[in-house]
């Protein structure tokens, strides 16, 4: 249990700060901490000890110090961790596809599979995030989505898997994957450098952004419709082709779905750009961010504008990444 304590410490110190993840801080104060907030009524809690000697619990919904009641953002880095592992995960399935599946009877198994997947996600995520007043959470559950129209794209992968010079499903995949990336990515940072200033996760929260911080709130608004699948935007070139794989591994009701259900989400990606633009601001403070997330946001939406208006880059990048699974 020690050991187990002192590890989560170390992590959380490092993520706060690399550069002070060695200060000593008594351990005393550490285990007198740790025995009377690791409590029934806060499941699930870890310490993390911060640059300044502060001592924070953590839970799935952020950081809150226990002496002086501040607030603790979790970073994007946790963020930037859970997409590396989508690449991996689909990495894996496509090998598996390819490898292990590849006679025709099992390919097609394997595609109604992930095709009943695929909606199933679609359909949860999208009815999950449209209750959501939490932006965070609403973006959350948008990601099971997201999951879904990943999921379209490898049905179709497996419709296909016993054709040997059949790359159009799994280029559509990884491409969906990079411009996910990039989408999720741009959002995220602007989302955080907002709620970092305002304390506010809430949607209402962000009524009036286009007066208080009139670029962040264009990044966030160009990635939320990216996110929706509207041109000119990596994610609509990104559906478009997980879509037409679909329709040409005679899944075309998959492909209807996946646009119904893109559709469903313009609710609620739309929901915050109104708030953003036309909305009263609570307060007329400006919202400034630091240069990094600037770089991060700005460097995030020119991938996706490039991948949106010329994307025969990246897909020729995807096209040389299949081929060594394919052939």
């Amino acid at each position: 249990m020690k050991l187990r304590r002192f590890i989560w410490i170390a992590l959380f110190a490092v993520a706060a700060n690399p550069t002070q993840a060695q200060e000593t801080i008594p351990v005393a104060r550490i285990d007198s901490v740790f025995t009377e907030h690791n409590r029934s009524d806060r499941p699930g809690c870890t310490l993390a000890v911060f640059k300044n000697g502060e001592i924070a619990y953590a839970n799935g919904y952020g950081m809150a110090n226990l002496e002086y009641g501040i607030a603790l953002r979790p970073t994007s880095v946790f963020h930037i961790a859970s997409i590396s592992k989508q690449f991996t995960a689909f990495a894996i399935v496509l090998r598996v596809l390819y490898t292990a599946f590849g006679e025709p009877d099992l390919t097609t198994q394997w595609s109604t599979l992930f095709a009943v997947l695929a909606v199933l996600t679609m359909t949860v995520g999208n009815l999950l995030a449209l209750s959501q007043r939490n932006i965070k959470r609403m973006l959350g559950y948008s990601t099971v989505a997201h999951a879904g129209y990943l999921l379209v794209g490898l049905a179709a992968v497996a419709a296909n898997a016993e054709e040997p010079g059949s790359i159009a499903g799994p280029q559509g995949v990884l491409f969906y994957l990079a411009a996910y990336a990039f989408t999720n990515l741009a959002v995220f940072m602007a989302i955080i450098a907002v709620t970092n200033r305002t304390g506010n996760d809430l949607i209402s929260g962000f009524a009036g952004m286009a007066r208080r911080a009139p670029l962040l709130s264009v990044l966030l608004a160009f990635g939320l419709l990216s996110l929706l699948g509207l041109p000119p935007t990596a994610g609509f070139m990104a559906k478009v082709f997980v879509f037409s794989a679909a329709v040409n591994s005679d899944l075309a009701w998959l492909a209807l779905a996946g646009v119904i259900n893109s559709v469903v989400s313009a609710y609620y990606y739309l929901r915050v750009i109104r708030t953003m633009f036309l909305d009263e601001p609570e307060t007329p403070e400006r919202v400034r961010a630091d240069i990094p997330i600037w770089v991060a946001t700005l460097a995030a939406s020119a991938g996706v504008a490039l991948f949106g208006v010329a994307p025969w880059s990246l897909l020729k990048f995807a096209e040389k990444a299949v081929i060594g699974v394919v052939s």
